[in-house]
């Protein structure tokens, strides 16, 4: 597995499905995780499941300020971002050039 510790990844639909799962694997390779997502109860359950190094941020991603304020919860948290991972979009808000 690669060592992933002393990283930070951000992880969009992070929450469930597929993104609860990248988070996980990218968790147990010992990077800090934060999972956006619009089902805080998802969220809050994975983080606490996770533990230490895991932060859930609810986001909806069609808000830009949403956007912002994952990015500087991260930052607060945990000091950098090295990886984004796109797991979810919203098209009706020109989503490729989010």
């Amino acid at each position: 597995m690669i060592d992933l510790s002393g990283r930070t990844a951000i992880i969009s639909g992070g929450t469930q499905g597929l993104g609860a799962d990248i988070a996980e694997r990218m968790h147990q390779a010992g990077a800090s995780v934060v999972m956006l997502g619009r089902g805080a109860e998802a969220g809050e359950a994975l983080a606490q499941r996770l533990g230490d190094r895991a932060l859930f941020v609810e986001t909806d991603l069609r808000q830009d300020a949403d956007i912002a304020n994952a990015v500087s919860q991260t930052l607060q948290q945990f000091g950098r971002v090295d990886f984004v991972v796109n797991n979810a979009c919203i098209y009706t808000d020109a989503g490729l050039d989010s």
